[in-house]
């Protein structure tokens, strides 16, 4: 998967920084999108690497929440991860905003 959005996503925008070499702005805006483009396929390779540790880890969190004895500690956990669900929506919410917004001014 990696693989394949590295060859038909970055590798495209790192040759258009060699096609916009000599403008700087051009350059900087090639740059604007491969960046983050470039950082997230570090992500996902850095993730499939550590798929092992990564699934060991959820394994233990899941135990964690199977273990739960008393109702406090299982209402402390549920109101921690009611704010932690909120947070990654208004995250995701205002990544597509500003991501919407982004496009929109590059037409101008």
């Amino acid at each position: 998967w990696s693989t394949f959005v590295f060859l038909s996503i970055w590798l495209p925008q790192v040759a258009s920084l060699a096609i916009h070499w000599g403008d700087m702005n051009a350059f900087i805006i090639c740059l604007s999108t491969n960046m983050p483009i470039a950082i997230s396929i570090l992500k996902i390779m850095v993730l499939q690497r550590q798929r092992k540790v990564i699934g060991s880890i959820i394994a233990m969190i899941e135990q964690d929440w199977i273990e739960v004895e008393r109702k406090e500690e299982r209402s402390i956990m549920i109101a921690t991860a009611k704010t932690s669900r909120s947070i990654s929506i208004l995250s995701f919410s205002l990544t597509n905003v500003m991501f919407f917004e982004y496009i929109c001014s590059r037409n101008d």
